[in-house]
This record gives C-alpha cells, structure tokens and sequence, in this order.
C-alpha cells in the first residue's frame, strides 16, 4: 500500500472494472454538487470511501471487518484524508443524532444478515430528502430459490463470487419490497452500464469467472441481447426481465 505516490493510485485499479465503472457512473452527479455527508456501507478495503474523499466529501465508512478498518485508517491518514470509520455493520450502526444526505450500498447490501432492518436503519440516519444508492448487487433470477444458490454457491463458490463474505441474494421485487418497507419512496431501478455499450460487454466478459465454454459464450449472447433491449423501443420487455431478476440493477431511492 504504502508503494502509491497518490491517493488516486490506491482506487485506480478498482475503478477500471465493470464493478468500479458502475459506481464512478452513478456517483458523478453527486460529485458535481456540494461536499456531501456520506454513509459508504460495506465499505471493504476503502477504495470508494477514499475516492469520495478525494471529490471532497465527508465520508463515513461503515465496515464489520477490523483489518480493512485498519487499512482504510492507514490510507486516509497517509493521504491526509478525515474519514469517520465505524466498524460495524449496518445493522447495527448507531450514531445519536447524526443526519446524512446520502447512503451507499455498494455491492454490501446483500452481505447483511437482516437487510430490511438495515435499509431501516440506514433510513433513520438520513436528513429528509437525503438519498440511498444501492449499486451494484447481485439477482437472483425468478426461477432460483435462495436454498438453490446457496448450494451453487457451496459447489462453485469461486463462479458464484464468494470471497469469504456472507452471501445472500434476493429477487427484485424484494430488494424493491425492503426498501419501501423500510420507508423509502421514489424506489428506482438502472439497469446496469455493463449491458449498455459494447466495449463494457467485452470487459464484463473478460473479468468473468467462468472458464472459457458454452457457458460463458451464452452469457455473452445474452448480454448482447440486453443491449440490444435498452433501446426505448424494447422497454416494455426490458421491464419484465429486470422485474424476472434476469437483468444486473442498481437501485436508488429517496427518504
């Protein structure tokens, strides 16, 4: 870590994939406009909590794993960066009296143990009209149960995406039924910038766990196939697939 001369340097590799990409896309309006008081939950090893720093934010970055805490700790103190690290999870969060304007899940969400009580939570913590993003999380497409993928994600955890994380994943219509739940209106959803032009299918492909075959062949015909939906002529069928789970979302809504 300490072999980075820039702060910049530290993030640069995570922005450059589809992952990266998705977040820096959805962030830019928000870092167009005045410094913000951010809650990054999940924040793992600090890369968006610094790169929101680095737009002059004022970033609280919410991690249940001590060593990324350390490191986090360490990056921003090497950069001269304030940060407001908690070590917890969202559930669990509590800050008396503080009010954010806005709240970031970043591929986290779905780590959660009681996810509803952390939209919850999340939403009592935010100022009225303050925002939540919920980017970047995994569907569970309509015809797999959460009993079937957590035995794909025993027998093939490493194409499923586990890296020793608690993994869940949910149906839309319950990411889109938790946040209302929780209080949220004007519930959003984006399909994903990976099926949105062609060279961000080829990156999606190229950085896909999957070893080369028939299935990964299918996946690429497939995302082709979504690009080819995003235009407004094809919306209506668009809809149905992401309300089927069968597109790759990102979520926002306001308190």
């Amino acid at each position: 870590m300490d072999a980075h001369t820039a702060l910049d340097q530290y993030y640069e590799h995570y922005f450059s994939v589809p992952l990266g990409k998705e977040f820096v896309q959805i962030l830019q309006a928000f870092n167009s406009g005045p410094s913000l008081r951010i809650l990054d939950v999940g924040a793992g090893r600090g890369e968006t909590s610094l790169y929101l720093a680095n737009h002059g934010h004022h970033v609280f970055p919410v991690e249940p794993s001590y060593d990324f805490c350390q490191i986090i700790e360490h990056m921003a103190r090497r950069f001269d960066k304030y940060l407001t690290i908690y070590n917890t999870t969202a559930e669990h969060l509590d800050i008396p009296g503080e009010q954010f304007d806005l709240v970031i899940f970043n591929a986290s969400l779905h780590h959660c143990d009681a996810p509803a009580k952390a939209l919850r939570n999340m939403y009592d913590l935010l100022r009225p009209e303050g925002q939540l993003l919920v980017i970047n999380e995994p569907m569970l497409p309509f015809f797999r149960t959460q009993d079937g993928y957590l035995k794909h994600l025993a027998s093939a955890p490493e194409e499923s995406g586990d890296y020793g994380g608690n993994e869940h994943n949910y149906h839309c219509t319950e990411y889109l039924s938790m946040m209302k739940k929780a209080g949220f209106r004007n519930v959003r959803t984006e399909v994903a910038m990976q099926y949105r032009s062609k060279p961000a299918i080829a990156q999606s492909i190229k950085v896909d766990r999957r070893p080369p075959g028939l299935r990964k062949n299918i996946k690429k015909l497939y995302m082709f196939s979504i690009y080819f939906l995003c235009r407004p002529v094809f919306r209506p069928l668009l809809v149905i697939l992401t309300r089927l789970s069968l597109v790759q979302l990102s979520f926002s809504a306001t308190k």
